[in-house]
């Protein structure tokens, strides 16, 4: 039984995965554990081959030297754990991805980059209240399309998640933006950073290098901090410089990954919602080639 069950099976290797798998994850982001969740059946495979080695050298100290062979024989299983695990995996992602379009459907959902560095923890302390002047239901309707702004009410927070691109020549103006609302004018990039003001603003970001510029993920319940956002930053770099070895067809062939997440979070709010006047003075500023003309001039009347 326990070699049949423990071993061939896996059963004691799984339980001490999942254990494990359930701890680690615990602090991670949404799209963390999506990538994990890819990543789990090379990772399980130690836990796999542990019992099978324990159980091995178990016998040879009890003087059966077919122990030897016992700690070595989980290697041949390995591949069968490899192409049932990577089964298990795809079924996983599928039904998340249907669960979560079902769940989401019909309303805005607070959506974590892939690769995304920012922790959840500690928000209900900055955001679970209101601050006076600060951001309520309703306001991100007062703010401008890009950046994208999603109200965290639903996770009982009175603030709003931005998810922005800037180029690295910009980043001197956003710190100098953050300097004059929270009075800190440093931001290391690639982990996360709480400031707070005295008009009781809190803001917490995280900066880090994506798409060829800087993505900046932050949240925030100054009002006042998103109309400056708003003013400062009204465009986004353009697909070209995201993305300088892609062909426009590709945009519309290949729109998933990285490419799928730039496009809805970052490109989309500000293109779907410019006027032709903006959307041609922006071609004409980020010297666009016929070829992307042709191709947003297409997407812009369709989004129309």
């Amino acid at each position: 039984m326990l070699v049949t069950y423990g071993l061939w099976f896996g059963t004691l290797a799984y339980l001490t995965f999942a254990a494990w798998a359930g701890c680690y994850i615990k602090k991670k982001t949404e799209p963390a554990i999506v990538r994990l969740v890819w990543w789990s059946p090379i990772v399980f495979i130690p836990f796999y081959g542990a019992p099978w080695v324990a159980y091995g050298f178990f016998n040879v100290a009890m003087g059966d030297m077919s122990g030897f062979a016992m700690a070595v024989l989980w290697v041949a299983f390995s591949p069968c754990i490899i192409v049932v695990g990577y089964v298990f995996v795809v079924l996983t992602i599928l039904v998340y991805r249907i669960f979560f379009k079902s769940v989401g459907a019909g309303r805005e959902t607070f959506c974590m980059s892939p690769s995304s560095g920012m922790r959840m923890a500690g928000n209900t302390e900055l955001f679970g209240k209101r601050a006076e002047s600060g951001i309520d239901a309703g306001n991100e309707e007062n703010f401008a399309f890009y950046p994208r702004k999603t109200f965290l009410g639903q996770q009982d927070l009175f603030a709003c998640h931005v998810i922005m691109m800037i180029a690295e020549s910009e980043f001197e103006e956003f710190c100098s933006l953050v300097d004059r609302l929270f009075g800190h004018s440093k931001i290391s990039l690639e982990q996360d950073s709480v400031y707070s003001n005295s008009d009781g603003g809190s803001l917490k970001l995280n900066v880090r290098r994506e798409f060829s510029g800087l993505i900046i993920e932050l949240i925030t319940n100054s009002n006042t901090f998103l109309e400056e956002l708003d003013v400062t930053f009204k465009a986004p770099p353009a697909p070209w410089f995201a993305f300088p070895d892609m062909a426009p067809i590709e945009s519309i062939t290949s729109k998933q990954g990285s490419l799928e997440y730039w496009w809805d979070w970052i490109w989309n709010p500000f293109w779907q919602h410019a006027s032709d006047e903006i959307r041609m003075a922006y071609l004409r500023k980020h010297k666009a080639s016929d070829e992307w003309i042709e191709y947003l001039a297409g997407q812009a009347n369709d989004s129309d």
